[in-house]
C-alpha cells in the first residue's frame, strides 16, 4: 500500500501510517500521522444491487508523538472498504489536504 501511494505522490516529510485490525489499539493508530484500524464499512455489490459487508477500516489523522504529543482520538473517515481501489484514493485525498502532498507526473 504504501509503495504505491509513494508512486503516486511526493511529500516533504516522511509520514508515518500505522496499522491495526485490532480495536484495542495495538498499532497505536491514534500516535500516528496517518492511523488505519479495521473496522466494518459497506461496499455496493452491483450483482445484488445493494451495499454489502466488507472488510474495512477506520482513519485516523493527526496524531503525533515527541515533546507536542498529540492522539487522535476521534477518527477522519469511517466505513472505508479495505480494497486497494477504495483505500488508496481516500489516502491520497488525506495525504494532498492534511500534508501537503503533490501529485506525481
Amino acid at each position: 500500500l504504501v509503495q504505491k501511494l509513494e508512486k503516486l505522490v511526493t511529500v516533504n516529510r516522511p509520514i508515518r501510517i500505522h496499522f491495526t485490525g485490532c480495536p484495542n489499539s495495538c498499532g497505536q493508530v491514534q500516535a500516528a500521522d496517518i492511523g488505519i484500524m479495521g473496522g466494518p464499512a459497506k461496499k455496493f455489490d452491483p450483482e445484488s444491487g445493494k451495499n454489502k459487508a466488507v472488510p474495512g477500516c477506520k482513519i485516523f489523522v493527526g496524531g503525533r508523538i515527541g515533546e507536542d504529543a498529540h492522539l487522535a482520538m476521534d477518527p477522519y473517515k469511517t466505513g472505508i472498504p479495505l480494497a486497494e481501489e477504495d483505500l488508496i484514493p481516500e489516502l491520497l485525498e488525506i495525504l494532498q489536504n492534511e500534508f501537503g502532498a503533490v501529485l506525481k507526473e
